[in-house]
């Protein structure tokens, strides 16, 4: 088998510089599990592509959210009120 293409650059968030096979057709991006708003996030926030680094970071991030327990709905509105008043 040949050995994938990488074209060297530069990650958009931290500067370092890495190989993105986007242009051969397969990246290693692309075994990054992203949820669809962390992934619509990163599409408004940056115009090329992240190195693996920062990546793996916010997919770590965004996993770490989804299992978080979650807060009844009462209890945000309380906290979301002004002054503490209930609604």
């Amino acid at each position: 088998m040949a050995e994938m293409e990488l074209r060297e650059q530069s990650c958009e968030a931290c500067g370092a510089r890495f190989g993105c096979g986007a242009d051969a057709g397969h990246c290693w991006c692309g075994e990054v599990a992203l949820d669809p708003a962390t992934l619509a996030r990163l599409r408004g926030l940056y115009d090329s592509c992240l190195c693996p680094a920062c990546l793996q970071a916010l997919a770590a991030r965004s996993i770490a959210q989804l299992a978080a327990p979650r807060q009844p709905a009462s209890i945000a509105v309380i906290r979301a009120s002004p002054r503490g008043e209930s609604r």
